[in-house]
């Protein structure tokens, strides 16, 4: 299984309570890091729903948006629920950079 963050958590559970399409911009500003963090948070995000089958919508000049069937919906919730706090390693970091 993909590791996220605490923070990378949040952003998907933040995503799955959006209705619309949300700006990296409005994102940023709500967990208090810069638009680049966030593109990078993002990427790893994204990766890691390719295990739930959920597509993190990319669209310019309207923002991201999660595109979540019910079924889909309930299993992320639930391991999320269940996900530890992790912590990236300084490689990962680098990684990710």
């Amino acid at each position: 299984m993909i590791k996220i963050t605490k923070r990378q958590k949040d952003i998907v559970q933040y995503l799955m309570e959006q209705d619309e399409f949300v700006t990296v911009k409005n994102i940023s500003e709500h967990f208090g890091v810069s638009q680049r963090t966030l593109r990078y948070e993002l990427d790893n995000i994204e990766y890691f729903l390719l295990t739930y089958k959920t597509i993190l919508e990319r669209k310019p000049h309207f923002g991201v948006k999660l595109v979540v069937n019910e079924k889909q919906y309930q299993l992320l919730v639930d391991d999320l629920n269940s996900v530890e706090e992790y912590q990236l390693q300084i490689n990962e970091r680098r990684r990710l950079i």
